[in-house]
């Protein structure tokens, strides 16, 4: 065991705009941790910030890397740490109140595998927004498909768990550094199915800045193809996981019906090319995955939504009704 109960890990590249306000937050916390901050290959004041932050706090680290996706970041931290649990924190948020005082009464409690608390969510745009995260008080002492896909908490974002180090070391977990979009989840897939006690409770523990800054993310969020293209590689990486791991086999009913919510509404509102090119990715996605719709567990028609999406043919079908629907309101 380390020297401190929980290491947290920071990510950072160019944050130097809000990197001042969460190092007061850190300051102003309370109990045994420490914190790990990772620059990846910041181009901004960054990393002199740390530097000169790190000098004069015990419990502080600064680890310098290449730049390299906030994954590799995460996972350079992850294998760094030495706390007896490890928490994630966005280098432009905060924690709330005694965070790890509440932590360690939960852990002590059952010393869960992983611990999901709850977060106030501050959201900076009218187009987009969250709900804050509010979990339920309840203990699960066996991996069951409702840890992932109806517990408030469990998914998409990873900075309001805390994980027991060991756990993820014995497991292997670590972040897939080839995903541009959707690390959290991936690594949540893992994580859970993996844990044999995961405690959640209700308490709001960190403060989630959604889009602050963000103006390139929000543009980010209306390109609808783009977002597709990415969470196709998601997708494969989590069907993959899903056949593989033992316990997530035993829920790939659960996964396929949660996936369709994921993936569908987005695919919908694509244009014509758009539709047809990333019809054709999903379809090289299962291929790849040896997956064959009629066999999934799941009702007729939703695999008729998944059949609409893979198949060519159903796809030219529903281009050309749209065609015809343009040309029937253009002549009126």
């Amino acid at each position: 065991m380390g020297k401190y109960l929980f290491s947290v890990v920071v990510p950072v590249y160019n944050a130097e705009r809000y990197l001042r306000e969460t190092l007061h937050s850190i300051d102003c916390l309370q109990g045994s941790f420490s914190v790990l901050f990772v620059d990846d290959g910041s181009s901004d004041a960054s990393v002199q910030i740390l530097r000169e932050y790190c000098k004069t706090r015990d419990n502080a680290r600064l680890i310098e890397k290449p730049h390299g996706g906030v994954s590799a970041a995460r996972n350079c931290g992850l294998a760094a740490a030495d706390g007896e649990y490890v928490l994630f924190l966005d280098a432009d948020d905060a924690y709330e109140g005694a965070v790890f005082e509440v932590l360690e009464g939960k852990i002590r409690q059952n010393e869960a595998d992983i611990v999901v608390f709850g977060a106030k969510v501050k959201n900076y745009s009218k187009d987009f927004t969250l709900e804050d995260i509010e979990p339920r008080d309840y203990t699960y002492y066996r991996f069951e498909p409702d840890i992932l896909f109806r517990e408030k908490g469990s998914k998409p974002f990873i900075w309001n768990c805390a994980y027991k180090r060991d756990f993820l070391c014995r497991n292997g977990i670590r972040f897939e550094e080839t995903l541009a979009l959707g690390e959290d989840l991936a690594f949540q897939f893992w994580a859970f199915p993996c844990a044999e006690t995961v405690r959640f409770i209700p308490d709001k523990l960190y403060c989630y800045h959604y889009l602050r800054y963000a103006s390139a993310m929000c543009d980010f969020l209306k390109e609808h193809r783009l977002r597709m293209e990415k969470h196709l590689a998601l997708i494969s990486v989590l069907i993959a996981r899903v056949y593989s791991l033992e316990n997530l086999q035993k829920c790939s009913r659960e996964f396929w019906l949660w996936l369709l919510d994921f993936f569908y509404d987005d695919y919908r509102r694509l244009d014509a090319k758009d539709l047809k090119d990333i019809s054709a990715g999903f379809s090289e996605v299962l291929k790849k995955n040896a997956i064959k719709i009629s066999k999934l567990p799941i009702p007729l028609r939703k695999k008729l939504c998944y059949f609409g999406m893979a198949k060519p043919f159903l796809v030219r079908m529903r281009l050309l009704k749209r065609k015809i629907l343009h040309m029937k309101i253009k002549e009126h």
